[in-house]
């Protein structure tokens, strides 16, 4: 939301009339000062109908998309940073997920439409940039799972996977659903030996097919 600024909170199941923000420190950490400058609320409504047969970011404020998690596996020296700029207005925006050098590893992050349940025959994938994974490693070290009301439909990687060029050094990657969504995540994966370092990942993606005109 701004430099070194960030939106914490979650999306509610229940009605509410007060938001409490908490900071803890426990023994022998130094967390310091921590600027509180207001509560956030935000309400959700549909996006428009995705144009055919052209990629389209799930991003706000034109879609109800939030981050609905991320996180690490298999290490601790790794890092996600920035996770909210996956979701932002911005389409250069980019969190990004560091896998340390010869550690088996997982990063991901994923996002969810709260509003709407997308059709199996959809594109689902995420724009990503990783300049040590091109081509075939880019897809061998990528994984993207898509959910519905929070129950996995479908895990795709590598020769599964689609790849189309989208700009400098960047890649969608997903891959054509059989089944509804409303959630997609990205995971990327490192085997020991591996050095995947820095993938960023930019934003969710999805397509939705419709045919031609005629010659």
């Amino acid at each position: 939301s701004g430099s070194d600024k960030h939106i914490v909170g979650f999306v509610t199941t229940m009605p509410f009339d007060e938001v409490r923000y908490t900071v803890s420190q426990t023994v022998g950490l130094d967390v310091g000062t921590t600027s509180v400058f207001h509560a956030v609320i935000t309400s959700y409504c549909a996006g428009l109908t995705p144009v055919c047969n052209t990629p389209t970011a799930l991003t706000q404020s034109a879609y109800p998309a939030a981050i609905s998690s991320s996180g690490l596996t298999g290490l601790t020296l790794g890092s996600i940073n920035g996770v909210g700029n996956v979701v932002s207005a911005s389409l250069s925006d980019s969190a990004t997920i560091f896998l340390p050098v010869g550690i088996a590893a997982t990063g991901h992050i994923a996002v969810k439409d709260q509003i709407t349940d997308y059709p199996a025959g959809y594109f689902a994938g995420f724009e990503v940039k990783n300049t040590a994974l091109l081509g075939v490693g880019l897809l061998n070290g990528s994984t993207i799972t898509t959910y519905l009301n929070g129950v996995q439909q479908e895990n795709k990687t590598a020769g599964a996977l689609i790849s189309l060029v989208s700009g400098s050094d960047k890649h969608i990657v997903g891959f054509v659903t059989t089944m509804p969504f409303d959630e997609i995540r990205y995971t990327v994966s490192q085997t020991v030996g591996l050095d995947v370092g820095t993938t960023s990942v930019f934003h969710a993606v999805i397509t939705s097919y419709c045919a031609g005109t005629t010659p």
